[in-house]
């Protein structure tokens, strides 16, 4: 019998560090194999704004994230989640950042129902909050 060995976001970390907005986004410059000056020219910032969200010296806002996503073809909620957790984990605050797309809110309260948290969890499976975080 041979098991299959899941590999997900905590054996990343584990193998890899942290993943941050940062590095993400140098993985996924490299990975398109763009200079750092050619790759801030398509994301419309300059090369120095790029080199030091790469470097992780500055962590772009929610909305700045959204709109590198946009430019990227990526999901918004992904890159907005790295950018919100780099600005917890930068205060120290040990607590796990989780987005939901809007079009989910709005179809529970079509359906008449309230996001429940737990439904939130298993929806969003990567998420585990620690059991002090848990409302």
């Amino acid at each position: 019998m041979t098991t299959k060995e899941q590999y997900g976001t905590s054996e990343l970390e584990r193998d890899f560090g942290q993943l941050t907005f940062g590095n993400a986004l140098s993985s996924y410059r490299t990975g398109e194999e763009k200079s750092q000056r050619a790759f801030a020219g398509f994301l419309g910032i300059s090369p120095q704004s790029l080199c030091d969200i790469e470097k992780e010296r500055r962590i772009p806002s929610p909305s700045r994230a959204a709109k590198i996503a946009r430019q990227l073809g990526e999901p918004e909620s992904f890159w907005v989640q790295l950018a919100l957790q780099d600005m917890l984990r930068k205060e120290n605050l040990n607590l796990v950042v989780s987005i939901l797309a809007e079009d989910y809110l709005a179809q529970e309260a079509k359906q008449g129902k309230r996001a429940d948290f737990e439904k939130v969890l298993k929806a969003v499976p990567h998420v585990e909050p620690a059991e002090h975080d848990r409302i």
